[in-house]
């Protein structure tokens, strides 16, 4: 391999601690991010130079731990994020929630907005799901390409993380 390159750092003062980034699936050069823990109900878009490009609020939702996101175009073109609230560090969620919106455009009014003046995302899908066998706390969350499911991958401090997946309706 050869030694990794940085080609860009995200500027904005408002993404202070980008948990996860996905690459949009139908604009080019826009990046999807989110803070993790205490980081509101928002998501943000930059382009691979790090600058960001407007910052959206998950209309009408609380999230407790966003920890990933991740991009998907479905058969017809449409394209989505999706937003892992699967964060469970002390254990106690027993339920826990996927969020699906579609891809907002990209456009210059995006460039204005911010969290104390954010662009709404428009509908929201939620996905509730708990674990089968006990509760678990997730870093990672995937969208296969081609199915649509859904994928979390857990983390424990001793013994085997695991992958579940989730199939959507």
């Amino acid at each position: 391999f050869d030694p990794p390159k940085v080609i860009g750092t995200i500027e904005s003062k408002e993404i202070n601690e980008s948990s996860g980034i996905a690459v949009s699936k139908c604009q080019a050069d826009v990046l999807w991010t989110h803070n993790d823990s205490n980081g509101g109900d928002f998501f943000f878009a930059v382009n691979s130079k790090g600058e960001k490009l407007g910052t959206w609020k998950i209309a009408g939702v609380k999230t407790a731990d966003l920890e990933d996101i991740a991009a998907f175009r479905n058969k017809e073109g449409e394209c989505f994020i999706y937003l892992g609230d699967i964060g469970n560090n002390s254990r106690k969620h027993g339920e826990l929630t996927v969020f699906k919106v579609k891809e907002p455009v990209i456009s210059e009014v995006a460039d204005d907005s911010s969290k104390k003046d954010p662009l709404d995302s428009g509908p929201v899908e939620t996905l509730k799901f708990s674990y089968p066998d006990m509760r678990h706390d997730a870093e990672t969350l995937m969208v296969h390409p081609l199915s649509g499911d859904i994928y979390v991958l857990t983390k424990r401090l001793s013994g085997a993380s695991g992958v579940y997946r989730i199939k959507p309706d």
